[in-house]
């Protein structure tokens, strides 16, 4: 009988703890519907985001001339010089709201906190093709609020059909933009130059051939996670020529979708101007039609490639300018931006000069030498092997 009665309560103990596994798992599974439905919607309500574009306005304007106005343009191994600020002013905008339209930035829609994780200048090839080899930019602020503050990636892209938003009423990518990613280098954050009119200069691991338009982009996502900040320069309202060649990819820190937007979409000037401008993201590209003992001069100057390549010992760099300069000033880079070696030479003449520095002086690695001449610049890379 005792028996009978302890077996009866073992089974109603038992079906009492199942039962309560069950309403258990249940309660779980109603989280996690809720949680994925939650998420869904966030997701599906970012799909059409940003709605309402963000509002233009510059925090600082500064003379800074690295390209000209010039009509007869022939390719150069750095792309972009040429339509870069051609009134010589660069930009730094900021975002109304805080924040900034070529950096780190927060835009609250639909409940969403909407970031800039990459912002991508696309380049045009028309009859040549090219060797992707680095990139230059002119960064106008960073500030680490973290004590190990993130870098940022930079990354050479294919130029796609319906990949980006063409407008904020688009339901779908419905523009050209960035597609397939292929080279990708990163840039440390104490690697990158503020110092106004120096550049900072990336090479990427393996060269890529491109013989189509295409795009390099700076992602600064990882820079959130400490609140850290980058700033790019850009130009002048209307300088980008109604190109559309400036694209920028939106987030929300911790949700897989991410959209890129053609940017004049995505931003208005301050009294709601079309956002047309170029970022100072400029594409080192391995063949040129430019060099010494050819009659096409660009920005009245012309470069040669060192010699030898890769360098061991005394290394020549030749250069032409068209007319007479008060001063020519040649300067080598390491890989990660740092001014390594500066010469300067006065009073030149028009023609050919030459300069020859010791490669001894320099680590084995990459290194981009650049030419300037009255504010515009010519950029090459050199290798140093011993």
């Amino acid at each position: 009988m005792n028996v009978t009665l302890n077996s009866r309560k073992k089974l109603y103990l038992l079906s009492a703890f199942r039962k309560r596994i069950f309403l258990t798992k249940l309660k779980l599974m109603k989280k996690i519907y809720f949680s994925v439905a939650f998420v869904m919607s966030a997701v599906l309500a970012m799909a059409q985001l940003p709605q309402q574009p963000g509002v233009a306005v510059v925090n600082r304007a500064e003379r800074l001339s690295i390209s000209t106005g010039a009509d007869n343009r022939v390719p150069t191994d750095t792309l972009g010089l040429d339509i870069f600020a051609p009134n010589g002013t660069v930009i730094q905008y900021g975002l109304q709201g805080g924040g900034y339209i070529l950096g780190n930035n927060s835009q609250m829609q639909q409940g969403l906190d909407i970031k800039t994780f990459e912002i991508a200048q696309a380049f045009a090839v028309s009859s040549i093709a090219y060797n992707v080899e680095g990139a230059m930019f002119f960064f106008a602020a960073k500030e680490a609020v973290s004590s190990t503050p993130a870098g940022v990636d930079v990354t050479v892209y294919e130029l796609g059909p319906d990949v980006a938003y063409g407008s904020t009423s688009s339901t779908t990518p419905d523009a050209v933009g960035p597609s397939s990613a292929s080279s990708t280098a990163s840039i440390a954050f104490a690697d990158i130059d503020t110092t106004f009119g120096m550049p900072t200069f990336v090479t990427f691991p393996q060269p890529t051939w491109v013989s189509s338009d295409f795009a390099i982009g700076v992602s600064i996502e990882g820079t959130y996670a400490g609140q850290d900040t980058v700033v790019l320069y850009g130009d002048e309202l209307g300088d980008g020529g109604g190109l559309n060649f400036l694209y920028h990819r939106f987030g929300v820190v911790g949700n897989p979708l991410e959209l890129w937007y053609v940017s004049s979409a995505a931003f208005t000037g301050p009294g709601g101007e079309q956002f047309d401008i170029n970022s100072s993201i400029f594409a080192i590209v391995a063949t040129s039609d430019v060099s010494v003992g050819d009659e096409a001069f660009l920005d009245g100057m012309q470069l040669s490639q060192n010699y030898p390549n890769p360098a061991n010992g005394l290394v020549t760099i030749d250069y032409a300018l068209e007319k007479y300069q008060e001063k020519a000033t040649l300067e080598v880079y390491a890989a990660n931006g740092q001014l390594v070696h500066k010469i300067e030479n006065k009073d030149q003449k028009a023609g050919k000069h030459t300069v020859k520095i010791d490669a001894n002086l320099f680590s084995s690695g990459t290194y981009f030498y650049s030419l300037e001449v009255n504010g515009k610049r010519l950029t090459k890379k050199m290798l140093i092997a011993k």
